[in-house]
């Protein structure tokens, strides 16, 4: 080329002439085994024959007891290992006497994990719940943290960010799934969708510092939202959808999940809960407030959860404990405490059921009073408790002695009073 142009009057070479030439591979050494190759290929060919194919393609041949070592030229980089020299002996001394035979090995039965079971059978009961479920891409708006009115030490200000981000608006990986799904209900709202419920189920990408020195913790999130009305059908329906319609759809999930007062800036201040499950924090539940509705331009009221997937419904496969229906009739008996506002009614009910003993059926409760006649910080609580004997009827005794044992323990556990 730089002559053509010197001799076309364009151009001048500087200086003179230099070839180049690529980097080729040295030649290398590999180890075959010879009985290996007739296994691969069913045959029955000879290392006289084998020492005879690899010499006329040009690979040079040594012995090392029952292996044999070639050297593969540098001109043939498509030979990279042992596998590819099988391939030369079957192409060279013919594919036609390569047997045909049944194919041989151990069956084995395919199967899911239990985490892939408790995955299809939770999406299964959702969609049977009458959810739909939606997909989002695991982008996020970091600007979503203002507009969801977060604290400058929030965790989702801790977004990822992208080197090539598709636009500003999914400029880092997701840290949550709440942004997505109100984005998804406002943008079905805007097209007239007068009610809609759904639920997604995906991965967040969650760090404790930025820039990152270590990979994200990658965390399977499950997500619900609805907004509008319930559906229609001839035994009623029509019902706003609500704080305990969701509440129930993770009840129904999870009956051991437990549900207390939260403060999350972006929640409703009086329709919102966390949700533990024992004594680990896993999710929330609640309204969207609404000046954060507004700002992302969605009008109503607009309810939504968010859990850890697997703190809140486990990897294992369901336990099932079976019980005999009872012969004798249970006996009921109501009992109300009168407690301090600070403790949890659920942690009043586990008590109940802790203090009442094997025949304590089933603790209720039924009834929440706070005003006058209570001093200051006080309420009172009151419980449905059903007693039953799988082998005889219930005796007043027995009955007395078990609500004995309950009364004494809410005193010493929670200060509680029995109210008369």
């Amino acid at each position: 080329m730089a002559h053509l142009i010197e001799q076309m009057g364009i151009g001048t070479v500087k200086q003179p002439l230099v070839g180049v030439q690529a980097d080729f591979a040295a030649e290398r050494s590999i180890e075959v085994r010879p009985e290996r190759i007739n296994r691969l290929l069913g045959l029955q060919v000879s290392d006289h024959e084998m020492t005879g194919i690899f010499t006329r393609l040009g690979f040079c041949v040594q012995n090392r007891g029952e292996n044999l070592v070639v050297t593969v030229p540098s001109r043939r980089r498509d030979i990279a290992g042992e596998i590819d020299l099988v391939e030369e002996i079957g192409r060279i001394s013919g594919m036609d006497r390569i047997p045909t035979l049944p194919m041989e090995g151990q069956l084995t039965q395919g199967g899911l994990t239990d985490s892939q079971k408790l995955l299809r059978k939770t999406r299964a009961d959702l969609v049977g719940m009458g959810l739909q479920e939606i997909m989002t891409l695991s982008f996020y708006d970091r600007l979503a943290s203002d507009r969801f009115l977060l604290a400058a030490d929030h965790p989702w200000r801790r977004a990822i960010p992208i080197v090539n981000p598709l636009s500003g608006e999914r400029g880092a990986l997701r840290p949550a799934l709440t942004p997505a799904m109100v984005e998804v209900m406002a943008y079905n709202q805007a097209r007239q969708a007068e009610s809609m419920a759904g639920f997604e189920i995906a991965k967040v990408y969650v760090t404790n510092e930025l820039p990152l020195t270590n990979l994200p913790r990658e965390e399977l999130r499950l997500m619900l939202g609805c907004f509008g009305s319930m559906p229609v059908n001839w035994n009623g329906g029509g019902d706003s959808y609500d704080f305990f319609y969701l509440k129930g759809i993770l009840e129904a999930l999870n009956s051991d999940l437990r549900y207390y007062p939260s403060q999350h800036a972006f929640l409703h201040p009086g329709r919102q809960a966390s949700v533990m499950q024992g004594d680990k924090l896993i999710g929330y539940v609640g309204e969207l407030h609404p000046l954060v509705a507004d700002s992302c331009g969605f009008k109503g009221a607009l309810q939504i959860a968010e859990l850890d997937f697997h703190a809140a419904l486990g990897t294992s496969s369901p336990s099932f404990a079976y019980a005999g229906v009872p012969r004798y009739l249970p006996s009921e008996r109501d009992m109300a405490f009168i407690i301090d506002e600070n403790v949890h009614a659920f942690d009043a009910i586990e008590q109940i059921r802790l203090s009442g003993g094997q025949e304590l059926r089933s603790v209720r409760l039924f009834d929440i009073y706070q005003g006058a006649n209570l001093a200051e910080g006080k309420r009172s609580l009151a419980f449905r408790l059903e007693f039953v004997n799988l082998e005889s009827t219930m005796t007043e005794d027995s009955i007395a002695k078990a609500t004995g044992t309950i009364e004494k323990d809410m005193e010493r556990v929670f200060g509680a009073k029995l109210r008369r």
